[in-house]
């Protein structure tokens, strides 16, 4: 944890659920509705618990999703977390990072580092 500058005895836990789409294989998913109303479930990339309870959801997306009615910024599965954020925010925190190639850049996690290490 030293590029964070995070002591490994502040984090709980960190979760990859992005590889699973069955619901069967994971307790945690977001529900939300797609253009149809039909109930649908998302499982974000990851999730990074700390010691004092906070949570850190994250999503990596291709910089061609950022619009994307239900994978962007603003679509349906965003929505549906942010409504989750409303309701503990200084608890939870939601962070999608887009890239436009097959990596993430160091300067485009500052925010994730932020809330690892407030």
């Amino acid at each position: 944890m030293g590029q964070l500058q995070l002591h490994a005895d502040e984090v709980e836990d960190i979760y990859f659920t992005g590889g699973l789409n069955d619901p069967d294989k994971t307790d945690f998913f977001v529900e939300y509705r797609d253009a149809q109303g039909k109930t649908r479930h998302y499982t974000p990339d990851f999730m990074v618990r700390r010691k004092d309870g906070r949570c850190l959801i994250v999503e990596i997306k291709a910089e061609r999703e950022r619009n994307h009615p239900v994978d962007g910024q603003k679509g349906f599965k965003a929505l549906a977390v942010q409504d989750w954020v409303g309701l503990n925010p200084d608890r939870l925190k939601y962070e999608m990072i887009f890239t436009a190639g097959d990596s993430v850049a160091f300067n485009q996690l500052r925010p994730t580092i932020t809330f690892l290490t407030d």
